[in-house]
């Protein structure tokens, strides 16, 4: 792990823990923590990260399988058997209890993904519908941009600089986000997977990923309140 990426792991899991009560993790099947290779690495975080939970299961990554998008589609390999998958990245950290009200979300209703973070809550009241479901759980649904749809039609991974340079980011953005949230695995299994090419990395990959989710017709919420937030003196890896 890169500088400090240990100490973020360990606060974003016991922030989920300590947020919640038995009854709410016991919805929590597989806890599955993907370790990136580094050169160097001395890979002895195991016992470190299993220790934390009895359901973490811990797979540490070799030179033969770098990189965000392998990590993402190892994640897709095995989330089929499962109704919901939540996706975590360490510099998160876990502000309130979220698993019931997520879960709630997702059973009344049809939408895709729910993110945890604030983000996309500041785009505008006319792409935000607030709603409830029938027990209280807030979310706020956020709609694409009005010209999203036109702009990535039949668009490619090399097309993305100069789209983003003609258009902004805000309008060629698919709404799909790896930040904290709970996404339905059924819709999943129907998308290709991550482009696994490191000329896409960082941010391409997941874009065009973006744009397969969003035309075939997926949907996005923020629960409302949120319940995670960056860790203190973030940097993205990317930087490192």
């Amino acid at each position: 792990m890169k500088q400090g990426k240990l100490s973020q792991l360990c606060i974003a899991l016991w922030s989920i823990l300590a947020q919640h009560c038995p009854d709410d993790l016991r919805n929590v099947t597989e806890i599955l923590v993907i370790n990136e290779f580094g050169p160097g690495d001395p890979c002895d975080y195991r016992q470190t990260i299993e220790a934390i939970h009895p359901s973490i299961e811990f797979i540490q990554k070799g030179p033969d399988a770098a990189g965000q998008a392998r990590t993402l589609n190892m994640i897709l390999g095995r989330i089929n058997s499962h109704d919901y998958w939540m996706h975590w990245e360490e510099s998160w950290q876990c502000t309130r209890p979220f698993i019931a009200e997520a879960i709630d979300v997702m059973r009344s209703t049809n939408l895709t993904q729910v993110q945890v973070t604030p983000d996309w809550l500041d785009i505008g009241l006319d792409r935000i519908v607030h709603s409830e479901t029938a027990t209280g759980t807030r979310y706020a649904q956020i709609l694409p941009h009005p010209r999203t749809a036109a702009l990535v039609r039949g668009a490619s991974t090399e097309d993305f600089d100069r789209l983003v340079g003609e258009a902004g980011m805000g309008a060629v953005w698919p709404l799909f986000s790896l930040r904290p949230g709970i996404n339905r695995v059924a819709f999943y299994r129907e998308l290709p997977p991550f482009d696994e090419d490191p000329r896409y990395w960082p941010v391409r990959f997941e874009w065009k990923y973006g744009v397969h989710w969003l035309e075939r017709g997926a949907t996005k919420a923020v629960l409302v309140p949120y319940a995670a937030q960056r860790q203190p003196h973030h940097v993205s890896t990317y930087r490192q």
